[in-house]
């Protein structure tokens, strides 16, 4: 009921990645609008996936919880890509006018039965910079 990984000193590459050919949102000054698409390795049946973003350089988070296809600002998914992987995604629609943008994806995976939860976050400390265009 453990989850590894292989790691390099501060990414993992394998349990949560970006897909840039699913992801067209864009980040401007009107806000953000758009789909960010994630692989996913399928650790197990029963995980909780939440986006979480920041306006303000990091200051402060927000998080939008998980949801349906279809949903605005509701992290999904898609679709499995193998027995081993699936794909995530979330449709934004964010309007305003803030300085920055920046995002995790946080996986959780082992919330029930008594397993141990584990937590992997794409994004880090930091997050990814998505640059105004």
């Amino acid at each position: 009921l453990y989850a590894t990984t292989w790691r390099e000193p501060y990414n993992d590459y394998t349990t949560l990645s970006v897909d840039w050919g699913g992801s067209t949102a864009r980040f401007g000054t009107g806000g953000v609008t758009g789909t960010l698409s994630f692989t996913v390795e399928d650790l197990d049946y029963d995980k909780e996936l939440r986006f979480v973003y920041s306006t303000d350089g990091g200051s402060t988070w927000k998080t939008l919880p998980m949801g349906a296809a279809g949903d605005k600002n509701k992290i999904y998914w898609s679709s499995d890509l193998s027995t081993d992987f699936e794909r995530w995604k979330i449709d934004l629609d964010l309007p305003g006018s803030f300085p920055s943008f920046q995002y995790k994806v946080v996986y959780r995976h082992g919330i029930v039965g008594g397993a141990a939860p584990v937590e992997f976050t794409l994004g880090n400390t930091s997050g990814i910079v998505v640059p105004k265009m």
